[in-house]
């Protein structure tokens, strides 16, 4: 959907947003509401224009690359974003890729030029060692292709974990959700992850050998499948 003050903004076909959309531009063309029977009518047909008659782009939700640069996407309400390149970032509007704000996607604050990074160690108390694996998982966390890597927050209670991945959640992805449980499968795994773009998980003592294997797969660019259910 596009608006000239929010900018593009994807949703599915068949989501509430979009049927919003029509029953509200329908109202605005005729004066009357929609009856149910034919938005799914409308729904039907815009599915089938969009799997048949429309070119196919991918979605993304936060980071997505384009011709060498890499775009961020902020969550502003007025479709603000943030266009990375070797010389430096600048705000756009308009992006050549495509964004979707799933539920509980947060909004960035707008960025400013002239911070500095050693504010951010101060406030942590970070040694050397940790500071420089901190800065690698930030920086690798805002590539837009595989491989990715996983940042372990280890120490002893009231250490500062917890507030250590809140704060690197606000900094890359914020989310109405800050910190997960670790899933049971991969199922759980991969609906997470197709819902957000980074993922925190707190209070985790262990990790099974068979979900290991699986974020490593995530994180390097592997799949999961499997059959559809009644409503996903």
């Amino acid at each position: 959907l596009t608006r000239p003050e929010t900018g593009m903004v994807c949703h599915p076909i068949r989501s509430e947003a979009m049927k919003g959309s029509i029953r509200l531009r329908y109202h605005s063309s005729t004066g009357k509401t929609i009856g149910r029977e034919a938005l799914a009518e409308i729904i039907d047909l815009m599915e089938a224009e969009a799997i048949f008659m429309s070119p196919e782009e991918e979605v993304h939700v936060r980071v997505a690359g384009h011709d060498g640069d890499v775009y961020y996407d902020l969550g502003q309400p007025d479709g603000t974003m943030v266009k990375i390149t070797p010389a430096g970032w600048t705000q756009v509007r308009e992006v050549p890729v495509r964004f979707y704000r799933p539920n509980g996607f947060g909004m960035q604050a707008i960025p400013e030029r002239g911070g500095n990074l050693n504010d951010l160690r101060d406030l942590l108390h970070l040694d050397e060692k940790a500071w420089v694996l901190l800065l690698a998982f930030l920086l690798i966390s805002l590539r837009s292709t595989h491989p990715y890597m996983v940042l372990l927050l280890s120490g002893g209670h009231g250490s500062g974990k917890s507030k250590i991945s809140e704060l690197v959640k606000r900094i890359i992805d914020p989310n109405a959700l800050e910190k997960f449980r670790l899933p049971k499968d991969e199922h759980t795994l991969a609906i997470q992850a197709a819902m957000a773009w980074l993922l925190v998980y707190d209070n985790t003592s262990a990790v099974r050998w068979d979900l290991s294997d699986a974020l490593c797969a995530m994180l390097t660019g592997g799949g999961f499948s499997t059959r559809k259910y009644y409503t996903d």
